[in-house]
């Protein structure tokens, strides 16, 4: 069975296996979407919680499943996951090769997180944070999660525009940790315009890493920007900001 609800105003439907899943309650939960978009003029998206999750009770009823969600998978903005048990944890993987929609993972505590995510799509750690202890010329930050366009018009961008203020040149250092995932494409387009419009006016730049393959990116990178630019492991961390200092 299923508990099914659906915000006042149609943007999250949330639905709550709190026994085996039947071709029933799968019925029930495309009844409710078609609702949704038919009541609200908008396609909702979906949170599914569940501490353990109960299974199926036949094949058909995984399979009505399967069938429910690729037929929406280029409408439903946003699945939220959100479950302490593996197998629903393991769910986001495999989902996420049928289909496109944004299909994240939350564990029960952070259910709060998970239904602002699935509604607005905007909840997120900050993902830069501005390191303390440099030059005023020195830009030094620790990049963690995924970069969004916002990290560059409400962080980045203005702390470079004021720095350049002042000096001539910049030397950027980058800490980034493992769990970095990469930039959405409006960060890249804006990581490729500030590179762009301000490439001559850095003198140094420091890539501290573990992860292999932005090294490699940064190698490549570097026989053609006016920049000096060195990579680090992190645990040569202390190695970087003594060289990004001078």
């Amino acid at each position: 069975m299923i508990d099914i609800k659906t915000d006042p105003d149609g943007a999250l439907i949330t639905a709550t296996p709190t026994d085996k899943i039947s071709e029933v309650d799968i019925a029930n939960l495309a009844e409710a979407f078609n609702d949704a978009v038919n009541t609200h003029d908008r396609i909702p998206a979906l949170m599914i919680v569940a501490e353990k999750f109960p299974g199926y009770d036949s094949l058909n009823a995984m399979l009505a499943h399967l069938k429910l969600i690729k037929s929406r998978e280029t409408l439903v903005p946003r699945v939220a996951l959100v479950s302490d048990g593996v197998l629903l944890r393991s769910a986001e993987a495999i989902a996420k090769l049928f289909i496109k929609a944004d299909i994240r993972h939350f564990v029960m505590a952070d259910l709060e997180a998970a239904r602002e995510w699935a509604r607005d799509g905007e909840v997120r750690p900050d993902a830069v944070k501005i390191l303390d202890g440099f030059p005023n010329d020195v830009l030094a930050m620790e990049i963690t999660g995924r970069l969004h366009a916002a990290d560059y018009e409400e962080v980045i961008d203005p702390l470079v525009a004021k720095k350049l203020e002042r000096h001539d040149k910049l030397k950027v250092l980058l800490v980034v940790d493992k769990g970095f995932e990469g930039a959405t494409s409006g960060a890249a387009w804006d990581d490729l315009k500030l590179g762009l419009k301000n490439f001559t006016r850095y003198s140094k730049l420091a890539v501290v890493t573990d992860l292999h393959w932005l090294r490699n990116a940064v190698r490549l990178m570097g026989p053609f920007m006016p920049a000096k630019v060195h990579t680090y492991p992190l645990i040569n961390k202390d190695l970087a900001e003594d060289w990004i200092k001078t």
